[in-house]
């Protein structure tokens, strides 16, 4: 199993990497989004009572489980059939960027 899971991870580092890089990238522009309009302009619930009740901990921490989550799945797929671990990269990585797009669009250039 160990080797099984180190294989894994070896051979899909770069898809493993851009998820990582995604998710890190919308969070970077939600803090900066935050800075330039306030938190009040965030339409994710969760993600506005983590940041009022913990500050721009909350975030960070629901990114880290979220990418944890993504790394995880990919990683399944990947071990069951290797070709198919980037569609399930190429959507998370698509969803983040989205979030990247609305962070930008709707907070740091507003």
């Amino acid at each position: 199993m160990g080797s099984t899971v180190f294989r894994v991870f070896t051979r899909n580092w770069q898809l493993f990497a851009l998820v990582v890089i995604s998710q890190l990238c919308d969070l970077a522009t939600f803090l900066m989004g935050i800075a330039r309009v306030g938190i009040g302009a965030e339409q994710n619930a969760l993600v506005r009572h983590l940041y009022l009740t913990f500050g721009p901990a909350g975030p960070l921490i629901l990114k880290g489980i979220s990418a944890l989550i993504v790394i995880s799945l990919v990683a399944f797929v990947a071990s069951r059939n290797r070709d198919r671990a980037l569609g399930p990269t190429a959507l998370a990585v698509g969803i983040s960027l989205f979030g990247v797009w609305g962070n930008i669009v709707h907070g740091i250039i507003r």
